[in-house]
């Protein structure tokens, strides 16, 4: 569940990063050149999400028992 949960995290990233725009649900998408700040929080999100599954794939922290 750990490895899902970082390629999920890892590939929304990237797809963000190399688009410029973050998919969200009901709205328009955020983009980097329209709101850098809010763009840049959910790249962050992004990245929280992938470092911790990343860590429960290699067995570093604990989460899903």
């Amino acid at each position: 569940m750990g490895w899902l949960l970082a390629v999920i995290g890892v590939g929304m990233m990237l797809y963000s990063l190399f688009t410029g725009s973050v998919p969200v649900r009901r709205r328009q998408p955020i983009r980097r050149a329209e709101q850098p700040a809010y763009y840049w929080f959910l790249i962050l999100i992004q990245v929280a999400i992938g470092m911790v599954g990343l860590l429960d794939g290699l067995g570093m922290i604990d989460l899903f028992n």
